[in-house]
């Protein structure tokens, strides 16, 4: 039998202590690293959601202008494609403080997504004749409904019925 490989050197408390020091940090680091991969995804999910819900109610910014709009840069666009997503990434940032069944929450997020846009911001409005196209219209039909679910949940169907009724005759 060969005789067992002995390293040129000693294993002494000093080294031990040194390997957990290099092991400490390396751990260190890659916890940085991930912190910044989820910093970054978070970022990239903020910018296709914003993007993706504003491209529905017809705006007509990418991500690359929504990015530009984050960091500050200018973008050739129209002035109220620009104010909703600006609106949309300020009220991106309170999601996580709202609740949604809290109705002040809803009306906060309103005034924030409609801030420049329209007159009438944070308060429900009185009659469905006032509906307009585009996201104040969708969050318009939206809040109406969520109000009356809140305030009336007994007669959430008639609530339903109405606005269905409503909606059709515009």
């Amino acid at each position: 039998m060969s005789k067992a490989y002995q390293p040129p050197y000693r294993i002494t408390s000093k080294i031990i202590h040194l390997i957990a020091q290099i092991s400490e940090a390396v751990g260190r680091l890659s916890v940085v690293s991930d912190t910044e991969k989820s910093l970054r995804l978070r970022r990239i999910n903020r910018i296709k959601t914003i993007q993706g819900s504003l491209a529905i109610e017809g705006n007509t910014l990418d991500e690359a202008n929504i990015t530009d709009i984050l960091n500050g840069k200018r973008v050739l666009a129209p002035q109220k494609e620009i104010q909703e997503v600006r609106n949309a990434l300020e009220v991106y940032q309170h999601f996580e403080e709202w609740q949604p069944g809290n109705e002040q929450h809803l009306l906060e997020a309103h005034k924030g997504l409609m801030r420049g846009l329209i007159d009438e911001i944070g308060t429900y409005r009185e009659l469905l004749s006032n509906l307009v196209y585009g996201l104040s219209g969708i969050l318009f039909i939206l809040f109406y409904f969520v109000y009356f679910m809140l305030r009336d949940p007994i007669n959430k169907f008639n609530h339903i019925n109405h606005l269905s009724q409503s909606v059709m005759a515009s």
